[in-house]
């Protein structure tokens, strides 16, 4: 490993190790087969990952500014106006809502096909939605703690 030193202030030495692929100062390492900074790795830190996942919170903020309404996602927005707001704000934040909530739905939708994919022993028909429902943005025929709400339904039938 190449140990580089920079020189920030007068009689200050920093060490830096080199990247052997790159050749960019890093101050890690990763011992992976080859051994190599983050970057050639393609290892992100955990803030990255948090700023490109559509948030639960940032749709409970919205709700709550846009007030009258519960703050879970994909509750019934209020059609009345909070009073001393305008139409154009209320509609602004209305959208910004539901576009906040597709991105909540298509990473959920993501989620089920890796978990389908990754052997569950469901079919694709149990998970097949009705017409109608890319419309209205949720699954009607899923209840709120993730079980189908039909009675006859196989998950139901064997508890």
């Amino acid at each position: 490993m190449v140990v580089v030193w920079d020189e920030p202030m007068e009689r200050c030495g920093r060490p830096w190790f080199e990247c052997p692929l790159c050749k960019r100062r890093a101050r890690h390492l990763y011992l992976r087969n080859p051994i190599a900074c983050r970057r050639c790795h393609g290892l992100r830190y955990l803030a990255e990952n948090l700023q490109q996942t559509p948030g639960v919170g940032r749709v409970e903020r919205l709700r709550r500014k846009l007030g009258g309404c519960d703050t879970r996602p994909f509750a019934l927005l209020p059609a009345r106006i909070k009073p001393g707001r305008s139409r154009a704000r209320h509609k602004q934040l209305v959208a910004l809502i539901r576009a906040e909530e597709a991105k909540l739905v298509e990473q959920l939708g993501g989620i089920v096909c890796d978990l389908e994919a990754g052997g569950s022993n469901l079919g694709r028909e149990d998970f097949a939605n009705r017409p109608g429902d890319e419309l209205r943005g949720y699954r009607s025929d899923i209840g709120l703690d993730g079980l189908p709400t039909d009675p006859n339904h196989p998950f139901n039938r064997a508890r």
